[in-house]
């Protein structure tokens, strides 16, 4: 919505009443067009979306409306690895209302490929650690669990409703378990945490998830997410 609002503003600026551009879409390379009234619309709804915002306990109020946890791709070795430890730690005391999430990620059919197919998109490779299995016990079968179906759970959904926002906080303890562990292990923690959070951006676009996920729950309320 805020790229349609700032393409209008580019149609003001040389006068046209469209603009086409190229993205990466499923088939390949793809030309868009956009029209003028498109972008009006998209600005009336941001304006709405504002004063939405404006009134939502979740919201951190900063100048654009939204709640601005950003999570870049790909993301990196030492974050799939404290994804991976998360796994471990959960697959370790794997009882009701722990299996919740695992259960969610067998339903909606996450297998770690649209990240990894993502990734390379991006011109990387897959990182042998985002693919890497961890073993659950579920109803007396093996399922495999691995950071890159975590990830797109987490990353390519558009909305979360307030039960799925609770799942997803109760598996981040797990998360927050796995840094704690790692910070734990040095004798001055807080310089462990910095150097931690200092070495991965994508641990701290995933930790600002998890804080956006953890007020949602404490209002009731669900997430809406842009991917």
């Amino acid at each position: 919505m805020q790229q349609l609002v700032r393409m209008g503003g580019l149609m003001d600026q040389h006068g046209v009443p469209s603009l086409t551009f190229r993205v990466l879409g499923q088939q390949g390379v793809e030309d868009r067009t956009v029209h003028r009234a498109q972008t009006e619309q998209a600005s009336v709804q941001m304006q709405h979306l504002w004063q939405l915002c404006l009134a939502c306990p979740v919201s951190n109020r900063q100048a654009a409306p939204g709640c601005h946890a950003r999570l870049d791709y790909p993301v990196d070795d030492l974050a799939l690895t404290v994804l991976r430890e998360a796994l471990l730690e959960n697959a370790a005391m794997f009882t009701p209302p722990a299996d919740g999430f695992v259960r969610t990620l067998v339903r909606m059919g996450w297998d770690g490929r649209r990240m990894e197919q993502l990734v390379r998109q991006l011109g990387a490779e897959p990182s042998p650690v985002g693919s890497a299995p961890v073993p659950f016990d579920l109803d007396g079968r093996t399922v495999n669990v691995t950071p890159y179906m975590v990830l797109e759970h987490l990353c390519f959904r558009d909305r979360l409703d307030p039960s799925e926002t609770l799942v997803v906080g109760t598996w981040y303890g797990w998360f927050h378990t796995a840094l704690g562990n790692r910070i734990a292990e040095s004798p001055d923690p807080n310089a462990a945490a910095r150097e931690l959070f200092g070495n991965s951006a994508s641990l701290g676009g995933l930790a600002a998830l998890g804080q956006l996920i953890r007020h949602a729950n404490q209002h009731g309320l669900g997430l809406l997410l842009d991917g």
